[in-house]
Protein backbone atom coordinates (compact mmCIF):
# COMPACT_ATOMS: atom_id res chain seq x y z
CA UNK A 1 0.00 0.00 0.00
CA UNK A 2 0.89 3.55 -0.85
CA UNK A 3 0.90 6.62 2.69
CA UNK A 4 0.25 6.02 5.84
CA UNK A 5 -2.55 8.36 8.04
CA UNK A 6 -1.73 7.36 11.85
CA UNK A 7 -4.59 8.49 13.71
CA UNK A 8 -4.63 9.62 17.55
CA UNK A 9 -6.91 7.94 20.23
CA UNK A 10 -10.49 9.55 20.15
CA UNK A 11 -13.95 9.12 19.16
CA UNK A 12 -14.76 10.61 15.68
CA UNK A 13 -18.10 10.77 14.40
CA UNK A 14 -16.95 9.95 11.31
CA UNK A 15 -18.51 8.22 8.11
CA UNK A 16 -18.62 7.75 4.56
CA UNK A 17 -14.82 7.31 4.66
CA UNK A 18 -13.00 5.84 1.33
CA UNK A 19 -9.52 4.23 1.29
CA UNK A 20 -7.20 3.11 -1.13
CA UNK A 21 -3.59 2.54 -1.41
CA UNK A 22 -3.51 3.89 1.97
CA UNK A 23 -2.37 2.46 5.45
CA UNK A 24 -4.96 4.19 7.44
CA UNK A 25 -3.68 2.67 11.56
CA UNK A 26 -5.04 4.17 14.80
CA UNK A 27 -3.05 4.46 17.69
CA UNK A 28 -5.33 1.98 20.36
CA UNK A 29 -7.96 0.18 19.29
CA UNK A 30 -9.65 0.28 22.29
CA UNK A 31 -9.23 4.28 22.52
CA UNK A 32 -9.50 4.88 18.74
CA UNK A 33 -13.23 4.82 17.69
CA UNK A 34 -15.50 5.39 14.88
CA UNK A 35 -18.74 5.73 15.73
CA UNK A 36 -21.50 5.45 13.52
CA UNK A 37 -23.70 6.65 15.91
CA UNK A 38 -26.70 4.48 14.50
CA UNK A 39 -27.05 7.52 12.45
CA UNK A 40 -25.06 6.41 9.30
CA UNK A 41 -24.78 3.38 7.11
CA UNK A 42 -21.44 3.25 6.29
CA UNK A 43 -18.62 3.97 8.00
CA UNK A 44 -15.09 2.80 5.55
CA UNK A 45 -15.18 1.87 1.74
CA UNK A 46 -11.77 -0.18 1.43
CA UNK A 47 -10.20 -0.18 -1.78
CA UNK A 48 -7.52 -1.55 -3.34
CA UNK A 49 -4.53 -1.76 -2.18
CA UNK A 50 -5.37 -0.65 1.68
CA UNK A 51 -4.99 -1.63 5.22
CA UNK A 52 -7.15 -0.50 8.24
CA UNK A 53 -5.37 -1.14 11.63
CA UNK A 54 -6.17 -0.54 14.86
CA UNK A 55 -9.64 0.87 15.37
CA UNK A 56 -13.28 0.27 17.10
CA UNK A 57 -15.73 0.27 14.40
CA UNK A 58 -19.11 0.61 15.64
CA UNK A 59 -22.73 1.64 15.80
CA UNK A 60 -23.57 1.72 11.70
CA UNK A 61 -26.75 0.71 11.81
CA UNK A 62 -28.80 3.52 9.94
CA UNK A 63 -32.36 2.05 8.54
CA UNK A 64 -30.76 -1.66 8.82
CA UNK A 65 -28.14 -1.17 6.52
CA UNK A 66 -25.36 -0.35 8.12
CA UNK A 67 -21.81 -1.61 7.11
CA UNK A 68 -18.61 -0.95 9.07
CA UNK A 69 -16.27 -1.38 6.59
CA UNK A 70 -17.13 -2.57 2.89
CA UNK A 71 -14.25 -3.73 1.29
CA UNK A 72 -14.37 -3.12 -2.84
CA UNK A 73 -10.46 -4.36 -4.19
CA UNK A 74 -7.97 -5.95 -3.74
CA UNK A 75 -4.81 -6.96 -1.73
CA UNK A 76 -6.97 -5.51 1.24
CA UNK A 77 -5.65 -6.19 4.96
CA UNK A 78 -8.42 -5.80 7.72
CA UNK A 79 -6.28 -6.70 11.62
CA UNK A 80 -6.20 -5.89 15.12
CA UNK A 81 -9.78 -3.81 15.06
CA UNK A 82 -13.11 -4.79 17.08
CA UNK A 83 -16.19 -4.62 15.07
CA UNK A 84 -19.24 -4.00 17.26
CA UNK A 85 -23.08 -3.03 16.91
CA UNK A 86 -23.15 -2.59 13.54
CA UNK A 87 -26.43 -3.94 11.41
CA UNK A 88 -26.83 -5.81 9.20
CA UNK A 89 -23.05 -6.08 8.68
CA UNK A 90 -20.01 -5.78 10.55
CA UNK A 91 -17.45 -6.18 7.47
CA UNK A 92 -18.77 -7.01 4.18
CA UNK A 93 -16.54 -8.36 1.62
CA UNK A 94 -17.28 -8.17 -2.12
CA UNK A 95 -20.03 -7.11 -4.01
CA UNK A 96 -23.18 -9.17 -5.22
CA UNK A 97 -22.19 -12.39 -7.65
CA UNK A 98 -22.39 -11.04 -11.07
CA UNK A 99 -20.15 -7.38 -9.62
CA UNK A 100 -16.63 -7.10 -9.08
CA UNK A 101 -14.69 -9.59 -6.76
CA UNK A 102 -12.19 -9.13 -4.00
CA UNK A 103 -8.90 -10.91 -4.29
CA UNK A 104 -5.95 -11.37 -2.09
CA UNK A 105 -8.21 -10.11 1.26
CA UNK A 106 -6.74 -10.72 4.92
CA UNK A 107 -9.16 -10.60 7.71
CA UNK A 108 -6.77 -11.39 11.05
CA UNK A 109 -6.80 -10.58 14.62
CA UNK A 110 -10.21 -8.42 14.81
CA UNK A 111 -12.59 -9.54 17.51
CA UNK A 112 -15.95 -9.08 16.25
CA UNK A 113 -18.73 -8.50 18.95
CA UNK A 114 -22.63 -7.42 18.79
CA UNK A 115 -23.40 -7.32 15.18
CA UNK A 116 -26.16 -8.65 12.92
CA UNK A 117 -23.79 -10.36 10.41
CA UNK A 118 -20.31 -9.94 11.46
CA UNK A 119 -18.58 -10.91 8.66
CA UNK A 120 -19.97 -11.03 4.89
CA UNK A 121 -17.75 -12.70 2.40
CA UNK A 122 -19.56 -12.75 -0.97
CA UNK A 123 -17.75 -13.72 -4.32
CA UNK A 124 -15.79 -15.73 -5.86
CA UNK A 125 -12.48 -13.76 -5.00
CA UNK A 126 -8.84 -15.41 -4.65
CA UNK A 127 -6.92 -15.77 -1.41
CA UNK A 128 -9.45 -14.50 0.70
CA UNK A 129 -8.47 -15.72 4.22
CA UNK A 130 -10.00 -14.96 7.54
CA UNK A 131 -7.68 -15.90 10.41
CA UNK A 132 -7.46 -15.88 14.39
CA UNK A 133 -10.50 -13.39 14.46
CA UNK A 134 -12.72 -14.25 17.54
CA UNK A 135 -16.64 -14.03 16.97
CA UNK A 136 -18.70 -13.67 19.35
CA UNK A 137 -21.96 -12.66 20.86
CA UNK A 138 -22.84 -11.63 17.11
CA UNK A 139 -26.50 -13.16 15.47
CA UNK A 140 -24.16 -14.63 12.80
CA UNK A 141 -20.46 -14.85 12.91
CA UNK A 142 -19.30 -15.62 9.05
CA UNK A 143 -22.34 -15.39 6.19
CA UNK A 144 -20.54 -17.00 3.16
CA UNK A 145 -21.98 -16.95 -0.31
CA UNK A 146 -20.41 -18.81 -3.78
CA UNK A 147 -16.41 -17.57 -1.81
CA UNK A 148 -13.36 -19.77 -1.26
CA UNK A 149 -12.39 -17.79 1.21
CA UNK A 150 -9.93 -20.23 3.57
CA UNK A 151 -11.52 -19.73 7.11
CA UNK A 152 -8.96 -20.97 9.83
CA UNK A 153 -7.64 -20.87 13.48
CA UNK A 154 -10.57 -18.24 14.47
CA UNK A 155 -12.70 -18.74 18.31
CA UNK A 156 -16.59 -18.83 17.69
CA UNK A 157 -18.33 -18.32 20.84
CA UNK A 158 -21.90 -17.82 21.79
CA UNK A 159 -23.04 -16.68 18.17
CA UNK A 160 -26.50 -17.61 17.64
CA UNK A 161 -25.27 -18.97 14.91
CA UNK A 162 -21.70 -19.55 13.86
CA UNK A 163 -21.84 -19.81 10.23
CA UNK A 164 -24.37 -19.02 7.44
CA UNK A 165 -23.10 -21.17 4.74
CA UNK A 166 -24.81 -20.41 0.87
CA UNK A 167 -24.09 -22.11 -1.89
CA UNK A 168 -25.73 -20.64 -5.13
CA UNK A 169 -26.59 -22.20 -8.95
CA UNK A 170 -27.93 -19.69 -11.47
CA UNK A 171 -30.46 -20.18 -14.61
CA UNK A 172 -30.00 -17.69 -17.60
CA UNK A 173 -26.73 -16.68 -17.23
CA UNK A 174 -24.67 -19.39 -15.92
CA UNK A 175 -26.58 -22.49 -16.25
CA UNK A 176 -26.32 -24.95 -13.19
CA UNK A 177 -22.67 -23.43 -12.24
CA UNK A 178 -21.47 -24.24 -8.58
CA UNK A 179 -19.42 -21.58 -7.10
CA UNK A 180 -16.63 -22.14 -4.96
CA UNK A 181 -16.84 -22.99 -1.18
CA UNK A 182 -15.08 -21.77 1.76
CA UNK A 183 -12.79 -23.87 3.63
CA UNK A 184 -12.54 -24.44 7.38
CA UNK A 185 -9.41 -25.79 9.24
CA UNK A 186 -8.47 -25.81 12.97
CA UNK A 187 -11.18 -23.20 14.23
CA UNK A 188 -12.44 -23.06 18.20
CA UNK A 189 -16.51 -23.86 18.30
CA UNK A 190 -18.24 -23.42 21.37
CA UNK A 191 -20.60 -26.55 20.43
CA UNK A 192 -18.38 -28.64 19.04
CA UNK A 193 -18.92 -32.02 20.44
CA UNK A 194 -15.30 -32.76 21.50
CA UNK A 195 -14.96 -35.94 18.58
CA UNK A 196 -14.87 -35.80 15.05
CA UNK A 197 -15.22 -33.05 12.83
CA UNK A 198 -16.94 -29.96 13.52
CA UNK A 199 -20.51 -30.47 11.31
CA UNK A 200 -21.41 -27.03 9.25
CA UNK A 201 -25.05 -27.11 8.07
CA UNK A 202 -25.67 -24.83 4.72
CA UNK A 203 -28.22 -24.67 2.22
CA UNK A 204 -27.85 -24.71 -1.54
CA UNK A 205 -30.46 -22.44 -3.45
CA UNK A 206 -31.08 -22.19 -7.04
CA UNK A 207 -31.62 -18.83 -8.59
CA UNK A 208 -33.39 -17.90 -11.89
CA UNK A 209 -32.48 -14.65 -12.80
CA UNK A 210 -34.77 -13.00 -15.10
CA UNK A 211 -34.91 -9.72 -17.17
CA UNK A 212 -36.90 -7.73 -14.40
CA UNK A 213 -36.58 -9.82 -11.18
CA UNK A 214 -34.80 -12.84 -9.44
CA UNK A 215 -35.88 -15.37 -8.33
CA UNK A 216 -34.49 -17.50 -4.99
CA UNK A 217 -36.20 -21.30 -4.79
CA UNK A 218 -34.11 -23.67 -1.70
CA UNK A 219 -33.12 -26.98 -3.51
CA UNK A 220 -31.59 -28.86 -0.28
CA UNK A 221 -29.22 -28.75 2.29
CA UNK A 222 -25.29 -28.75 2.20
CA UNK A 223 -22.82 -29.94 4.73
CA UNK A 224 -18.99 -28.91 5.32
CA UNK A 225 -16.29 -29.77 7.87
CA UNK A 226 -13.75 -28.43 10.13
CA UNK A 227 -11.59 -31.74 10.03
CA UNK A 228 -9.48 -30.54 13.08
CA UNK A 229 -11.51 -28.46 15.52
CA UNK A 230 -9.30 -26.46 18.30
CA UNK A 231 -9.57 -28.21 21.68
CA UNK A 232 -9.40 -24.86 23.53
CA UNK A 233 -9.80 -21.53 22.02
CA UNK A 234 -7.31 -19.35 20.86
CA UNK A 235 -5.80 -16.45 22.57
CA UNK A 236 -6.71 -13.78 20.14
CA UNK A 237 -7.27 -10.08 22.73
CA UNK A 238 -10.51 -9.00 23.41
CA UNK A 239 -11.90 -5.82 24.16
CA UNK A 240 -9.49 -4.28 27.50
Amino acid sequence: AGDTIFVYHGTYYEHDLIISKLNLIGEDRNTTIIDGNDAFTLGILVEDEATVHGFTIRGFTQFNSGIGISVNGNKVTISDNVITGCSPYGIYIGTTWLGNESNECTIHDNFFISNNDALTVRGGGRLVSIDHNQFENNYIGISTRYTRATISRNNFINNSGHIALLWETVFLTLPFVFYQTPSFSENYWDDWSGKGPQVIHGYLYYWIHLSSMSIRIPLFPIVQFDWHPAQEPYNIPVVS
